[in-house]
């Protein structure tokens, strides 16, 4: 009887363990799904927090160590970013998810020699990420590797990169054919790829050559969230259908969608013109890049910054054909604010800007929040 009490106590104290461990595991998942949910929003300061509490209660957490060190990269905050991603590399090893993150976080920290290996290292392991191409495109043309530039921007076209077809129509002055691929190629923890299924030309173009800080774009979300994952479609200038506006492109905004303006390029106004809005006595924001200043606003959202200094929060953004912004990223260049609450509010609020239809293709520009301080 004895040894049967015993018994029972300890199976009673295991049981309660096994309890109290599910307990904090299910509490664990809780907070990484909310903390998620802000990183996929651009919520990039509170996801930061958030990752923070699931951390704290699961130290080894390697999801939520390399979600924190974007949502770092979001707000610019690069050597925080670093020490997470190179954590998770402690944790599971090297993932092609982490080392594209860190090439990309060396080339924002202008560590082009360290961006370089990253690069190799990750191309090699994950040889469809369009993004890693593109940015092997850029340090080379920044190295004066110009041919090498137009064939990794060719591979990162062939793979789906709208901002790559523009980059190798100004610069290399070719032709793009994007190839069928049925692999996402992106960042398994937020940067995702989009590939075209059909085989489509891209005629080569004069326009201005992007900006370097136009190149990396964190607006982009995860694969299953089928209202973000519209495909640019380039159309010939024959094709009878030019007109259209393909399903995917349709967004769950459909009121706006009924009644946007069809605006159409027009050679005569300047690609570079810029949209003065003043919000408020402290607040003027300008719009400018690849005809966006000319481009008419439908919906804009409703913006209160409290600084108490004077500066600029830029950011860069892409806009697809039916006027959604696609993506939206700081640009550290051209911003002399990097505070990171600004930083947070002007990405979350340039994804809410509504622009008229166009029939041509995407089109990337630059938000400049000219902040006065009270």
């Amino acid at each position: 009887m004895k040894y049967t009490k015993l018994y029972i106590l300890l199976v009673g104290i295991m049981f309660g363990f096994s309890l109290s461990a599910q307990n904090v595991e299910e509490e664990v998942e809780f907070l990484y799904m909310k903390a998620k949910y802000l990183y996929d929003t651009d919520r990039h300061e509170d996801a930061v927090n958030a990752f923070n509490k699931v951390i704290k209660k699961d130290p080894g957490h390697e999801d939520a160590l390399v979600l924190r060190g974007a949502s770092k990269f979001g707000l610019a905050a690069y050597k925080g970013a670093m020490k997470d991603f190179n954590r998770s590399i402690e944790l599971r090893g090297v993932t092609k998810d982490v080392v594209g993150w860190i090439a990309l976080t060396h080339y924002k920290m202008d560590n082009i020699q360290q961006a370089l290996n990253s690069l190799e290292t990750a191309i090699t392991i994950d040889p469809k990420n369009r993004i890693l191409w593109t940015l092997q495109g850029d340090i080379a043309m920044d190295e004066g590797e110009k041919m090498k530039a137009c064939e990794s921007w060719e591979r990162a076209a062939e793979l789906g990169d709208t901002k790559a077809e523009r980059k190798m129509a100004s610069n290399c002055g070719s032709k793009v054919k994007k190839k069928p691929t049925g692999d996402n190629g992106g960042f398994n923890q937020g940067i995702p790829n989009r590939t075209n299924t059909s085989e489509e030309e891209v005629e080569s173009e004069d326009d201005n050559i992007l900006k370097e800080d136009e190149v990396i774009s964190l607006g982009e979300k995860e694969e299953d969230k089928s209202d973000e994952s519209e495909e640019e479609v380039i159309e010939d200038e024959d094709n009878d259908d030019s007109d259209e506006i393909e399903d995917d492109e349709v967004l769950s905004l459909g009121d706006k969608e009924e009644e946007a303006e069809v605006e159409t390029a027009r050679p005569d106004k300047d690609p570079n013109e810029k949209a003065i809005i003043e919000v408020d006595e402290d607040l003027t924001l300008e719009i400018y890049g690849e005809g966006l200043g000319n481009r008419k606003i439908l919906d804009q959202p409703n913006i209160l910054i409290l600084s108490e200094e004077d500066g600029v929060v830029a950011v860069n953004i892409c806009v697809g054909r039916t006027g959604s912004v696609k993506s939206a990223e700081f640009n550290d260049d051209l911003s002399t604010i990097n505070r990171q609450s600004l930083i947070s509010l002007a990405i979350r609020k340039a994804k809410e800007f509504w622009f008229a239809k166009d029939r041509q293709k995407e089109a990337c520009g630059v938000i400049l929040y000219k902040i006065k301080g009270s």
